[in-house]
């Protein structure tokens, strides 16, 4: 079991907690804490403690690799086009009048997204059936807090706020995440239960104006062009844990970012399919990465993205 996980103190835990079908952990409200994906019909109860936890999200014998989401999840980013998400108007995804997981798109690719022949989140996999606006979080912070807490608890906590002002301020997400815990128990979480309330959120003295006075705006780096004499340097930008492979949604990002695509959803689903189709040949193992040889190689993943870019 990874050690970093909270421990949950219950008397018999595993009638009262479900567990998550997307990467194990046990759920207390309507989505996992750790990955997003919604908590299991049902409620209370789940696999037993004996058993495997099903297979994490991303991993052996579960979906498709999921680094290049958690990428752009980290930079605030739209897993649809990954461009940022304060950019433009961001929503939820809604299954009925509950959300549908805790993930966060800009509403003309939720809604590209529902129209499509795969209505289900990007990232957890959850199938929705419409898309909704966050509110003004400065014209109506009420109204914004209680849309960001998603099961209706009247408190949220780290995670949810993070995420959430990740998709509305233009501050930086990288700071944002150092600094806020720093101050979470000592200025607004006074009862020490890991929860704030919408007072302390919305106060003047609260979490809201602390993240808008504090935080600086985004800071970038602009990624080096792909050509025939820059592809290993291209490759090493974007292998950000140096792996020496990136997996395919890595990929996916770093080309949309590259060639500018994210304002054009017809030349990201364009440029998925490029990979959809020639992924294979690359990833001749299986594995769910190319290696830098293999992107770099002569008629090798980058030539055929780049070949293709000039076509059209």
């Amino acid at each position: 079991a990874d050690p970093s996980r909270r421990e949950l103190q219950l008397e018999n835990p595993f009638q009262t907690m479900p567990f998550c079908t997307g990467c194990g952990d046990q759920v207390e409200g309507k989505f996992c804490k750790m990955c997003g994906t919604p908590a299991p019909a049902g409620g209370a109860g789940g696999a037993p403690p004996s058993a495997p936890p099903p297979p994490p999200y991303g991993g052996p014998g579960g979906p498709d690799p999921a680094l290049g989401f958690k990428r752009a999840l980290e930079q605030g980013e739209c897993t649809e086009c990954f461009d940022r998400l304060c950019k433009e108007p961001a929503g939820a995804l809604f299954r009925g009048p509950q959300r549908a997981c805790c993930h966060y798109f800009h509403v003309r690719c939720g809604i590209t997204r529902l129209t499509s022949a795969d209505p289900t989140c990007r990232v957890c996999k959850a199938a929705f059936d419409a898309v909704q606006p966050f509110p003004d979080v400065h014209k109506d912070p009420m109204k914004w807090f209680s849309f960001v807490d998603a099961d209706h608890n009247d408190k949220l906590s780290k995670q949810e706020v993070l995420e959430a002002l990740k998709a509305v301020l233009n501050v930086d997400p990288v700071v944002m995440m150092e600094r806020m815990p720093q101050q979470w128990k000592s200025e607004w979480d006074k009862n020490k239960d890991g929860n704030i309330c919408i007072e302390e959120f919305v106060s003047p003295q609260g979490l809201l104006a602390f993240v808008e006075a504090n935080m600086p705006p985004p800071h970038s780096v602009a990624p080096p062009a792909l050509s025939a004499g820059t592809k290993e340097a291209w490759f090493h930008f974007w292998d950000v844990d140096r792996s020496n492979s990136l997996e395919r949604e890595e990929v996916v990002r770093a080309l949309i970012k590259t060639f500018k695509l994210s304002e054009d959803l017809n030349s990201v689903s364009q440029m998925r399919e490029i990979l959809d189709a020639t992924w294979c040949i690359f990833d001749s193992d299986g594995s769910g990465s190319v290696e830098m040889n293999e992107f770099c190689m002569r008629d090798g993943l980058g030539d055929t993205v780049m070949a293709t870019q000039q076509r059209r």
